[in-house]
């Protein structure tokens, strides 16, 4: 493999099939949202953002193992590979608006908490919407 060329490490060694970057944003994503917003401030847990982002993400990943597992084990189910892609179109930005709700909802007690941590929230929210 050339220096700069990314085929196998952009894949992650062929451990994800999506490319490194993509999977290392969406989990940190989902660090972020878990311990950087809801576990810091509780306060935002009752907001509905926070359900339907649960909801989201738990239906996205009952469907996306289900597929795994069963590729694995030799059987290919079309229903689970439909609902994999067309859930994706209402799930997605179900997901990632209640997550956006939930850091601008979190800003008032991230101001009071830690003023950089306030404006790195800031710039999240404003990359959010072009990352998605």
């Amino acid at each position: 493999m050339a220096f700069g060329d990314c085929a196998d490490w952009c894949h992650f060694r062929g451990f994800v099939r999506s490319p490194l970057l993509t999977t290392a944003f969406q989990v940190a994503s989902r660090l972020f949202l878990v311990w950087g917003v809801v576990d810091i401030f509780p306060e935002v847990q009752p907001h509905w953002a926070f359900t339907t982002m649960t909801i989201a993400w738990s239906i996205t990943e009952i469907i996306r193992y289900s597929y795994y597992a069963f590729n694995l084990a030799g059987f290919h189910i079309y229903a689970l590979l439909w609902c994999r892609y067309t859930f994706f179109f209402i799930l997605y930005p179900l997901g990632a608006g209640s997550e956006s709700i939930l850091v601008y909802k979190s800003l008032p007690y991230s101001e009071q908490l830690n003023i950089v941590y306030y404006w790195i929230q800031i710039v999240i929210l404003f990359v959010y919407a072009p990352g998605i």
